[in-house]
């Protein structure tokens, strides 16, 4: 009986162990059929540029870097700060709006064509320039009363409207004491006003320049950069123009094989001073001339000057070409960037097989 059970399991074992071996084969035989292998490249051209525009071609680079200027794009200084939206029907001094302008403030200076007294914009108020009065009631709209003349032809018009103050009086300081004439108190509210806004008025120093540098709520009272003389006139306030320093290049595949990434490497004074330099694309539309996109842009590259070279991650056929804004921060004056693009076989997008 014991041999017999001896020869059963010898018998039972072998048989297991060549199943074994056979699963395991034809497990290995699968994973060989399974496995994708890139084609290797033995033909073609690889590259990438930098350029002014989509027409660059590698002979434009011959080795060299792509040099752009950084200059500044600056979004008008705009003292309006709200404007009308639908339509606008005058009467005497009073003018009712269709929409409410939400913000308004009595003393608010007022531009508009068939306004009596309209104020010129950007330029210093004189006391007979048109401005609110007041916001009497009525049985439809939102009306406005003008403190002068009337608006009789207003009809249809644009109406726009620029923070302003009554000045009370000069003051030496906030502290009193140094005569240095850079303070200004106001009648009305400065909760509309904020820092870096800029100061314009018929007798202050430096009028248009000249910019909030301190706001004292409790005395309603305004620290420029003066200094400022007389008292009892009309002060205007401006939003600062906002400024980007950037410029808008090129990147295009010059080769015959689609690109995955690219080594970027930049130099250049844009990256001095701990400046860090940005690319976006805008997968909408780009208003070059004004920096902007139309949709929100999208960083794809943050460059400092101790970055190196870069990998970049961005794929691009054969003969296509992406437009890219490179923006320095903090803004500054107008400087240079080196662009030099690189690209190797582990850059591209090659085509693979599968054994069957």
């Amino acid at each position: 009986m014991k041999r017999r059970s001896v020869w059963v399991v010898v018998v039972a074992s072998v048989m297991l162990l060549a199943t074994s071996q056979t699963d395991l084969a034809f497990a290995g035989m699968n994973a060989r059929a399974a496995q994708s292998n890139p084609h290797s490249i033995t033909s073609g051209s690889w590259a990438a540029v930098a350029g002014i525009d989509s027409n660059v071609t590698n002979a434009d680079r011959a080795g060299s870097a792509y040099s752009a200027t950084l200059t500044s794009i600056c979004s008008s200084t705009s003292a309006i700060t709200r404007s009308t939206t639908g339509s606008v029907t005058g009467s005497g001094k009073i003018i009712t709006l269709t929409t409410a302008v939400t913000g308004l403030q009595v003393g608010y200076l007022v531009t508009g064509t068939g306004i009596a007294n309209t104020y010129p914009f950007g330029t210093d108020p004189l006391s007979s320039v048109q401005r609110i009065a007041s916001f009497p009631d009525g049985s439809s709209g939102f009306r406005i009363q003008l403190s002068n003349g009337t608006s009789t032809t207003a009809s249809g018009t644009t109406i726009t409207f620029t923070i302003a103050k009554q000045l009370n009086r000069v003051f030496d300081s906030v502290s009193g004491g140094t005569n240095d004439k850079k303070g200004i108190e106001t009648i009305e509210t400065t909760s509309d006003l904020v820092v870096g806004m800029t100061v314009r008025g018929n007798n202050l120093s430096n009028s248009g320049t000249n910019t909030i540098a301190a706001i004292t709520t409790a005395n309603r009272f305004v620290t420029a950069t003066g200094p400022n003389t007389d008292n009892n006139q009309i002060i205007a306030f401006s939003n600062a123009p906002t400024c980007t320093y950037s410029s808008f290049f090129t990147l295009k595949n010059t080769g015959d094989i689609s690109i995955n990434s690219m080594t970027i490497t930049q130099t250049g004074t844009a990256l001095s001073g701990g400046n860090t330099i940005t690319w976006s694309t805008c997968s909408g539309t780009w208003t070059e001339a004004a920096g902007t996109c139309s949709v929100t842009p999208t960083s794809i590259l943050t460059t400092t000057s101790s970055s190196g070279a870069q990998q970049l991650t961005l794929t691009l056929a054969p003969g296509a070409s992406l437009r890219i804004e490179a923006e320095s921060t903090p803004a500054g004056a107008s400087a240079t960037l080196a662009i030099s693009v690189s690209v190797s076989t582990s850059d591209l997008r090659a085509a693979t097989n599968t054994n069957a």
